[in-house]
């Protein structure tokens, strides 16, 4: 795809693009949502993880602290990253409205920047399938305007990726890279396992010059650990636990372990209550401290004791809603909790429940009762198909390409394993950028393979 326009003019351009047709929906939304008597408060920020991050970039700014009231203890369960930026937000205009046009403007820069990673690596074409693609994914749609971190960590991620893939490493790439890292990790804890990653592409970039490979590995490690060691140690002189966040093990025991156990036959209040008892507390705030941590874990560790290969078989088959989740789905049920349309939502269909159990009839109904639904999954699935395609080819034919195929395939593994059994589409948002790169990239090989075959039949 050759044109007079430069890579950065075509990026720009798709941003443009974006932010005029997601503004123009936001506005649409807006106007829907408050004629059905909903606000746009709840609207864009509906309780749970949306209204926790605007209470604590609200006391960000009205007390300087980090909780979720001014009188309330410190916080440790969420990370900083997604209320700061919010807070720097809603101190220019206090209104969940600029907030979620903030967003937009994320998702117009991440637009722009799977673009560029996919002309860089790939081709003109692959880049703008992937990029509009993304622009047009229902879970991106769905939850990018919604004041919930995806929308800044995807940016975040898009950013290091293309700081790194480029052929002009600098030292100012890598250092921004790594301050970009830092900044991901503060806004996701998980980032903290993606930066080994990035540190094995410097080696392997720069692995004809060992030394210069080394001196950016150890620069990266350097201005990362420069911008989360202070939120360690903020946390380490408030509560004694010097960690980036109390997530980890309130997860594991309040929604892995728990939906093991709902798996394996518990009724999941009886057992939430239980463990709750066990713990001597009912406030599940109080539980997301540091000061239970201790106790939660060694509860992880007895649940899991004896049945670690049975509990790693549902951690990943829990992962299918990652990948194959319907971000139409959550269209649909947010219409119905806004008010837009009626009556009540339709029960959730827990697709990988369903395969745990061995109800291949009930995956089958569920299918022909959602017909959209079964076909968007059936997208994601040719998505993951292409993505494959392409790494498999460049595994046993042509590795030029293989290390592009490895980054990206492990960025989008440990994003699948960490988000947990857990999941939701918002939670695939930052990894679609890569799974629609890999794809777009397979398909476009997939078309020349089968054209080549074409002509030579011909010729025979």
């Amino acid at each position: 795809m050759r044109t007079r326009f430069s890579n950065i003019q075509i990026a720009c351009a798709l941003a443009v693009l974006v932010v005029v047709l997601y503004t123009v929906l936001l506005a649409f939304a807006v106007s829907l949502a408050t004629s059905h008597g909903t606000t746009t408060t709840e609207l864009l920020s509906p309780g749970g993880d949306a209204q926790e991050y605007v209470d604590l970039a609200h006391t960000m700014l009205s007390s300087h602290r980090y909780a979720h009231l001014p009188d309330a203890p410190p916080e440790f369960f969420r990370s900083p990253g997604y209320p700061a930026f919010a807070a720097m937000v809603l101190a220019v205009s206090d209104s969940v409205v600029a907030l979620s046009f903030a967003q937009i403007l994320l998702i117009a820069l991440s637009v722009a920047l799977i673009f560029l990673i996919g002309t860089e690596l790939f081709s003109r074409g692959v880049g703008m399938i992937a990029a509009l693609l993304f622009a047009a994914s229902p879970s991106v749609l769905a939850d990018s305007m919604k004041t919930l971190s995806e929308p800044l960590f995807v940016a975040l991620l898009l950013l290091i990726v293309w700081l790194l893939v480029r052929r002009d490493v600098s030292l100012a790439s890598v250092a921004l890279a790594a301050l970009a890292t830092g900044a991901l990790t503060l806004t996701r804890p998980l980032g903290i396992f993606l930066a080994p990653l990035f540190v094995l592409w410097l080696v392997y970039h720069f692995r004809a010059r060992l030394r210069r490979a080394l001196v950016l590995a150890l620069l990266f490690l350097a201005v990362f650990t420069a911008v989360v060691a202070p939120w360690i140690i903020r946390n380490g002189a408030l509560s004694g636990h010097y960690a980036l966040s109390s997530v980890s093990t309130y997860n594991m025991l309040f929604y892995n372990i728990v939906e093991f156990e709902v798996q394996r036959g518990a009724s999941k209040p009886e057992f939430v209550s239980s463990l709750k008892e066990r713990l001597g507390e009912g406030d599940s705030l109080k539980l997301r401290s540091f000061e239970y941590a201790e106790r939660e874990k060694a509860l992880v560790g007895e649940y899991l004791a004896g049945n670690v290969p049975q509990y790693a078989f549902f951690h990943v088959v829990k992962t299918i809603p990652f990948f194959l989740g319907s971000g139409l789905d959550t269209m649909e049920r947010e219409l119905f909790a806004s008010g837009i349309r009626e009556g009540k939502p339709p029960p959730a269909v827990n697709i990988s429940g369903l395969l745990l159990s061995g109800d291949i009839g009930g995956v089958v109904q569920a299918a022909e009762a959602h017909p959209f639904i079964t076909t968007e999954r059936f997208y994601w699935l040719l998505v993951i198909l292409l993505g494959a395609f392409y790494g498999a080819w460049h595994l046993f034919k042509e590795r030029e390409k293989l290390p592009v195929a490895l980054l990206f395939a492990a960025i989008i593994g440990a994003l699948a394993i960490l988000t947990g059994p857990v999941s939701e589409p918002r939670y695939r948002i930052p990894a679609e950028p890569f799974m629609l790169l890999l794809a777009a990239a397979g398909a476009m090989l997939l078309y020349a393979r089968v054209k080549r075959l074409d002509i030579w039949k011909k010729r025979t």
